[in-house]
């Protein structure tokens, strides 16, 4: 049986909290989140390469955290001429990614994503 989709976001956010390589997000006032994806920001890109990797390792697909500045995107500059300095925008830029959340993991792979956030590797 699989797990319902609140529990498999709970054991992953629990994951993440146990380890303060990753900064803490937070959901007060959010009483729904997204079936789409898991964002995780890591404290620095050192550490963000180097949980990007034992994703990628693990066989777990992650993209940039699509809120990263998007002035940085190649098409912007097409369309906009005016850069502006958003500081916060370019740390999520470089230090976050995220990976698909789906209702359909297995205790497998939800032990599989727990072991990727871990700091020894899993």
């Amino acid at each position: 049986m699989r797990p319902p989709l609140q529990a498999v976001i709970e054991r992953i956010e629990r994951a993440v909290a146990a380890n303060d390589d990753f900064l803490p997000l937070d959901r007060e006032g959010l009483s729904v989140l997204s079936a789409f994806a898991m964002p995780f920001v890591c404290r620095d890109e050192i550490l963000r390469a180097r949980y990007a990797a034992r994703f990628e390792a693990a066989g777990v697909e992650i993209r940039p955290l699509i809120a990263g500045n998007i002035q940085r995107q190649p098409f912007y500059v097409r369309y906009v001429r005016r850069r502006r300095a958003l500081p916060e925008a370019d740390f999520l830029h470089r230090c976050a990614f995220y990976c698909g959340n789906h209702p359909d993991y297995d205790e497998s792979q939800l032990s599989l994503l727990e072991g990727c956030l871990t700091k020894e590797g899993g």
